[in-house]
């Protein structure tokens, strides 16, 4: 990573997936965001993995650094995509079937897949930043 908001993009990206876990898992963090607070945490990180995207991009960044920082940036991105299409496609699937239906394939993506390729993609990009030092 060459530029600086590149870094510091991917490093704000990182405080806030550590910030999401504790809120999910920390029953006293989890106490301070209610209500519809809570999603303001998933809004940045969603928006900081986009803003990775296109610095990623932008900077022409090539080889493995590459891959690493668009896999991070794609799978924030897709956390949040992955709940909105959940809700969304389950909503359209009950109205028109008149019954209770849940769509698995979008909260799988947003639950199991994106939480595991982020931190592949951000050890991966920390593993390559400590051996550059």
């Amino acid at each position: 990573m060459k530029n600086l908001k590149t870094q510091i993009i991917f490093w704000l990206l990182v405080a806030t997936f550590v910030y999401l876990l504790m809120q999910f898992f920390v029953p006293m963090i989890r106490n301070i965001m209610q209500g519809k607070q809570f999603l303001i945490p998933i809004a940045i990180f969603f928006i900081l993995g986009i803003l990775l995207i296109i610095f990623t991009l932008r900077e022409k960044i090539t080889g493995k650094p590459k891959i690493y920082l668009l896999l991070t940036g794609i799978s924030a991105v897709g956390f949040f995509s992955g709940v909105i299409l959940h809700n969304i496609v389950s909503a359209l699937l009950t109205m028109l079937s008149g019954r209770e239906f849940e769509e698995p394939i979008f909260f799988l993506l947003a639950i199991i897949i994106a939480p595991i390729t982020f931190l592949i993609g951000m050890i991966g990009s920390i593993v390559l930043i400590i051996k550059k030092k």
